[in-house]
């Protein structure tokens, strides 16, 4: 996969943003910034910003919901009302930032003055992946490894499925036995989550495993699932744990089954059912999960907000908020014919 990192963010006349904003993620080194946090008033843009960038990027497919891959690309697409415009500076794995350019007309790269369409291809094969504000993970119960069945969808809704189907369905391949030597791969996988895991709930002792069920329902095919552990006593299936951990868990697990370990993750309210002393654990947990993506956030918590420098923040406010005209009041305002 292609690791895109963002330099520059303009848009105008697009959803909540008519006036054109423009945004700086690059840091004091001249390096993208790694953790931005969008905040502002409910209505102010946070949520356009990361679609902008999507739609960016070419990957507008990732904003539909409760649907899969194939049908969001077959049955979506973005046609952007005449002059609004979406600049992206991008660098691909490193390479110097070019121009990506979106209107209602074209998505092209702009360098050196030249304009090229961007390869369709271009966007399928880049790290990118959106948590919206909406995420309602599915809760199914205990799964058939390997069994008939339906498999999840990858959408949003299914990730917390997709965690329990795959490491279950690794553990029946491994026949519930350890392995010979070394770690299997489910258990490098709940390895990983439970350091997660661990870094939000200390020393108490749990840990989440994936265990046979014992079913009473007659039915002849096994069924498993991941609960929480203590010792080799079973607390709970995950689907029980609270909203909080469920969050978690659908975060950990997607980055650690896609061994996201760079990229861009845009997370749209990421506090959300996250205790305030949990919410500033989050970013440097995901961090730890993958430390050279690029993690851009809209949130309302301060918690999120105190975990970026201030050089990593952006307060988003209407022209008419009294911290606008307190930020152009103090910010001189360029002479006609010189740069902004």
């Amino acid at each position: 996969m292609v690791v895109p990192h963002i330099h520059r963010i303009r848009i105008e006349k697009f959803r909540r943003i008519q006036t054109p904003l423009e945004l700086n993620l690059v840091a004091p080194n001249g390096e993208p910034c790694q953790t931005v946090v969008l905040a502002g008033p409910n209505g102010c843009g946070k949520t356009t910003v990361l679609e902008a960038v999507l739609l960016g990027l070419g990957m507008e497919s990732l904003i539909v919901r409760d649907l899969d891959k194939s049908q969001r690309e077959q049955h979506w697409r973005v046609t952007l009302d005449p002059g609004a415009i979406i600049e992206l500076d991008v660098s691909l794995d490193g390479k110097p930032a070019v121009t990506w350019v979106r209107t209602a007309d074209k998505h092209v790269i702009r360098s050196s003055g030249t304009e090229e369409p961007i390869p369709a291809s271009g966007p399928k094969s880049m790290a990118v992946e959106l948590f919206s504000s909406w995420r309602t993970p599915e809760l199914v119960g205990p799964v058939h490894p390997l069994g008939a069945g339906n498999r999840p969808r990858d959408n949003e809704n299914n990730r917390l499925w997709r965690l329990k189907q795959k490491i279950c369905d690794e553990r029946a391949r491994e026949g519930y036995q350890p392995p010979l030597s070394g770690m299997s791969k489910a258990d490098t996988w709940l390895h990983r989550i439970n350091v997660a895991w661990n870094k939000f709930h200390g020393s108490d002792g749990t840990r989440i495993d994936a265990r046979i069920v014992d079913t009473q329902s007659g039915d002849d095919e096994l069924l498993a699932d991941l609960f929480v552990v203590r010792g080799e006593t079973i607390v709970c299936p995950i689907d029980r744990v609270s909203a909080g951990e469920i969050e978690l868990l659908s975060f950990a697990g997607w980055i650690i089954l896609n061994d996201f370990k760079g990229g861009l993750l845009l997370i749209d309210e990421p506090e959300l059912h996250l205790h305030p002393q949990w919410q500033a654990t989050l970013i440097p947990a995901l961090r730890m999960l993958s430390p050279g993506a690029q993690l851009i956030s809209a949130s309302h918590a301060d918690a999120i907000w105190d975990q970026a420098y201030g050089f990593e923040r952006f307060l988003l406010v209407d022209d008419s908020d009294p911290r606008s005209l307190a930020w152009r009041t103090a910010t001189p305002v360029p002479a006609e014919g010189e740069p902004s």
